[in-house]
């Protein structure tokens, strides 16, 4: 059952428990701090975020600097200009239910050029002004591009790093690691043939124990199987010299020597 009350972490005052966020990190599904201290906390990082960030601090103070003088800056021609010489557009913001007039990130001669770029004349030929502004804007798509995928792959880079390092990660790397050195011992044990290992061999489906295999017939298993991986291995030479003997005849095809051969 949902308790109706909980105590703020932040604050120490008992609320309602509408009065916290959702939460999947905790038991009862809300957080530990409540609304308005959460809010108030979100507030003071993003503040200090911003503090601690110099291009952001720079931008803010060039902005300023603008809004003094009555300027702006032109994202195309990179020109300082004054605010008559820019679009100017409404902008209805939901945070303070009001509609303010902006400025656009453009000035009125590149927005007019820009145009003409869109609408070509009678012959289809873009005058030079209009052809540079286009190649202007092309670029600014190319970098915007270049951008977000240099971040993408950054981002990318981080999470394999920080995947590399949980424990379950871990763990099912090594359990890989084992697995290979097992198969690769087990490789190895059995080509070597052990007395342990023709024990269980010859043990397997009867109800005799280790101790009651002599050495004798453990030596004449042993021959057993060297005898079998030999004929096994002539075999396989004697195959593959006669497949090269028939594609020496029917003129080096290894494929119709195989079917010749089978």
């Amino acid at each position: 059952m949902t308790p109706k009350t909980k105590v703020c972490t932040k604050c120490g005052k008992e609320k309602a428990i509408q009065n916290f966020y959702v939460s999947n990190e905790s038991k009862d599904g809300r957080k530990n701090s409540c609304k308005q201290c959460h809010r108030e906390y979100m507030k003071n990082r993003r503040r200090t975020e911003r503090e601690n960030n110099p291009e952001y601090m720079a931008e803010q103070e060039l902005k300023e600097k603008l809004a003094r003088d009555g300027t702006n800056i032109c994202t195309v021609c990179k020109e300082e200009k004054p605010r008559e010489a820019f679009v100017h557009a409404k902008r209805y913001s939901w945070k303070t239910k009001k509609e303010t007039v902006v400025c656009t990130s453009h000035c009125k001669a590149c927005r007019k050029l820009y145009r003409q770029l869109l609408a070509k004349d009678k012959k289809g030929v873009l005058t030079e002004r209009s052809r540079i502004i286009g190649e202007r804007h092309k670029a600014k798509l190319e970098r915007q591009v270049q951008e977000r995928k240099r971040v993408k792959n950054e981002r990318k880079r981080q999470y394999a790093r920080e995947y590399t390092k949980r424990p379950y990660v871990k763990q099912k790397a090594w359990n890989g690691r084992r697995t290979a050195y097992y198969k690769a011992y087990q490789k190895v044990y059995r080509a070597r043939l052990p007395d342990a290992f023709i024990r269980r061999l010859l043990c397997q489906g009867t109800l005799l124990t280790s101790a009651d295999i002599p050495q004798d017939l453990i030596e004449l298993k042993r021959q057993h199987i060297l005898l079998g991986r030999l004929l096994k291995e002539n075999k396989h030479d004697k195959t593959q010299s006669d497949n090269e003997r028939i594609a020496r005849r029917i003129g080096g095809d290894e494929q119709k020597a195989q079917e010749c051969v089978h």
